[in-house]
């Protein structure tokens, strides 16, 4: 009895060996599966997505997508989120996408910015200029006009620049004129703030 129990733990040791190599039934062998992932930079704002591997934009146009290696200048591109999706055509998962993670809402600092338009604003004239149409804005008497130059009687100095969402600049222009004021009401701003932070 004492002769085959050493016999019995060598069989033991070498059967998980043999089953190991012992031929698989046939069709029983499935192949991995391998999830591909894309990298993205979307930007929430314009709802443009970047691909760095491929240096590849892409944005919606007129219902349409569309791709290219730089995004049209009317988008601002900013805030960009690092996201994973399983295509390499982003625009699939969109509505999801757009649901994560939406447009900023306009608060009190300014209006939200999805498409934008740049403008040149000068605070003592309130007059603003587009570059990429050469076209002024100005009020003339409670009524905004436009023209390729502006009346004489302005005097356009100090011009910062500044981001819209509205081919029409004056439909911002309380929030732009309270953001940017006139250098008569900065300078007033200033002195009642000085004597302010004197009392």
């Amino acid at each position: 009895m004492k002769t085959k129990i050493p016999a019995l733990i060598a069989i033991a040791s070498v059967l998980p060996l043999l089953v190991a190599m012992s031929p698989r039934p046939h069709g029983s062998y499935r192949q991995p599966v391998v999830e591909v992932s894309y990298g993205y930079v979307y930007y929430p704002e314009a709802e443009v997505y970047y691909h760095p591997q491929r240096h590849l934009y892409y944005w919606a146009d007129g219902g349409s997508w569309r791709s290219g290696s730089r995004a049209p200048q009317r988008y601002v591109l900013r805030s960009g989120v690092n996201i994973q999706l399983d295509s390499s055509e982003p625009y699939r998962h969109h509505d999801q996408v757009r649901s994560q993670y939406p447009r900023h809402q306009g608060d009190a600092r300014g209006p939200s910015v999805g498409v934008s338009y740049s403008y040149v604003y000068y605070p003592d004239a309130e007059v603003y200029y587009y570059p990429q149409r050469r076209v002024y804005y100005w009020n003339d008497r409670g009524t905004w006009r436009s023209g390729s130059r502006a009346p004489s009687t302005f005097v356009l100095r100090a011009g910062v620049t500044i981001n819209l969402d509205s081919p029409e600049p004056y439909r911002h222009h309380d929030q732009v004129r309270s953001q940017h004021p006139r250098r008569q009401e900065q300078d007033r701003r200033e002195r009642d703030q000085d004597r302010h932070d004197r009392r």
